[in-house]
């Protein structure tokens, strides 16, 4: 839109899912990843495990651990309405601490659009409490976002990228709202093809809860003790009848929306084949409709 500048857009890159997480129902040997939405709750936005919460936060902040777990807030994560009509917002995780709003997101969905509902979170926790004071000068609370992307793009091996409103020079506009992009699959290929040893405690921490290899999770836990509680736990929570419900009806949405999007697939091909099919000129609008599946009407709105 400007003239005489070019932005490069996340949305310009190609996604990579080739070490993503398969959220599926679980073997022997397997746990829930923290990127299912119910071992997300269940682990991470729950009061009785805030520590974990508490332990990731403190690798982004400069919040000690110890700090975080005495002070950390869970608040409410449905966002504020703009219009009394708008359908209700809620985000993943939501959590305040020293005047700051920390919210975590899981992305599974590999469509960059959807990166945009995660940019509109981070303005919204941003404008929805102002401090007492001047209507003037009115102080905005700072967002840190987290974003778990179970997604990779080609072109960039980072694990951690950190964005922020900023100019061509580096300055910084402000530094209320920073938005930390963590792509998933980019941690789990670098362990693969250079081992654990390799990964620093953030990443030990983050892959600990990532993956569904019971035996792969131990292996990076060990010596770490709090990684060694979250994984006993996340082996327990399986027999839990409540999670075990929540994670039945994740996987059968999920099937669901699986089966939806084929059956969307299949119809646009179709679709494809009787546009070619009508621009001969040659066929029938019956014959085309016995061959590709479609009504006559529809084919009749395709001319």
């Amino acid at each position: 839109m400007l003239r005489d500048i070019v932005f490069k857009k996340l949305e310009d890159y190609e996604v990579d899912t080739e070490y993503s997480v398969v959220v599926k129902e679980l073997k022997e040997g397997e746990k829930p990843s923290i990127v299912s939405d119910s071992m997300f709750k269940t682990m991470l936005f729950n009061q009785n495990r805030i520590k974990y919460a508490c332990k990731l936060i403190s690798y982004f902040v400069d919040i000690p651990y110890e700090e975080l777990l005495k002070n950390l807030k869970f608040v409410k994560n449905e966002l504020d309405k703009e219009h009394l009509d708008d359908s209700n917002q809620r985000s993943d995780f939501v959590a305040f601490i020293h005047g700051t709003y920390i919210n975590i997101e899981m992305n599974n969905n590999s469509n960059l659009n959807y990166m945009e509902r995660n940019y509109q979170y981070v303005d919204k926790l941003y404008g929805s409490k102002i401090k007492i004071g001047s209507s003037k000068n009115p102080n905005y609370m700072p967002v840190l976002q987290i974003n778990f992307n179970n997604f990779a793009l080609k072109g960039i091996d980072k694990i951690f990228d950190i964005y922020a409103m900023r100019n061509d020079e580096g300055i910084l506009m402000n530094d209320k709202k920073i938005i930390v992009q963590i792509y998933l699959p980019n941690l789990r290929k670098k362990c693969y093809n250079e081992g654990v040893e390799k990964l620093d405690e953030r990443e030990k921490f983050i892959l600990t809860m990532v993956e569904s290899s019971i035996e792969k999770a131990t292996k990076i836990a060990k010596g770490f003790d709090l990684m060694e509680e979250y994984l006993n736990e996340s082996e327990k929570v399986i027999t839990d009848i409540n999670f075990g419900e929540s994670y039945d009806k994740e996987l059968a949405l999920k099937d669901l929306g699986r089966q939806e999007g084929e059956a969307k697939g299949k119809e646009e091909k179709q679709l494809e084949i009787a546009k070619n099919l009508l621009s001969l000129g040659t066929v029938s609008i019956e014959d085309i409709s016995k061959t590709t599946g479609l009504d006559i009407d529809t084919l009749k709105n395709l001319k």
